[in-house]
């Protein structure tokens, strides 16, 4: 899983180098989205792999405060690579605009949901983000795609370490397994759970619970 984006950025800065300055504008442009959509993606990777050591050795610290939901969700938005194929809308209703949890691990699960809903939706396709009521002291955040979907048997081991969906579009994908686990747990740390809803070939939402917060 390293070695395919570092790769993707070495072959990008050789093309760049062996070129020098004769390179057409437009295909430095290309060679520069390339390295910095593979660096995101590895950077995302290491992110990943860093939780799960800390995890898995109970070293992982939680740092509580008050957190704006939409600013939570923009900051995760940006940090993943939307295809033109790809719109993106989100939606947060009054009454949820704030949650108490960790920014950096809770922006951690949004992108990793935002990034599989981008992956596993090659043919493009609408993505929506929404945080609605859900209970009394309990808001859910639900992200939603129009992509290939999970087959109704898979669907409860996919939270699990190294798991992912079996299909044969699916197995075109590149992935670690890890994404979805390393959402759980944060999650769970956070008082909530996190499930999948699914209509194969049509489309998946992910949801979860989040204790509501109030602004300090």
């Amino acid at each position: 899983d390293f070695r395919s984006p570092l790769a993707s950025v070495i072959l990008a800065a050789k093309a760049l180098l062996k070129r020098g300055e004769s390179a057409d504008p437009r295909r430095v442009n290309e060679y520069l989205t390339i390295i910095v959509d593979q660096a995101n993606k590895l950077s995302h990777l290491a992110e990943d792999t860093l939780s799960i050591a800390k995890m898995e050795s109970g070293q992982l610290s939680y740092f509580f405060k008050v957190v704006n939901i939409e600013r939570l969700i923009k900051d995760a938005a940006a940090l993943v690579s939307f295809s033109r194929r790809h719109t993106l809308e989100y939606t947060v209703d009054s009454g949820v605009s704030y949650i108490k949890g960790d920014q950096t691990k809770l922006r951690q699960v949004v992108q990793n949901l935002l990034s599989n809903a981008v992956k596993y939706s090659p043919k493009g396709g609408h993505i929506s983000v929404r945080a609605e009521n859900y209970a009394t002291d309990q808001l859910l955040v639900s992200v939603t795609d129009e992509g290939i979907g999970i087959p109704e048997d898979q669907i409860d081991k996919l939270f699990q370490k190294f798991s992912r969906i079996d299909t044969t579009e699916a197995r075109e994908i590149k992935g670690s397994g890890l994404g979805l686990w390393i959402c759980k747990e944060i999650v769970k740390s956070h008082g909530g759970r996190i499930w999948v809803e699914s209509d194969l070939g049509k489309g998946s939402t992910f949801k979860f619970t989040l204790k509501k917060g109030h602004q300090e």
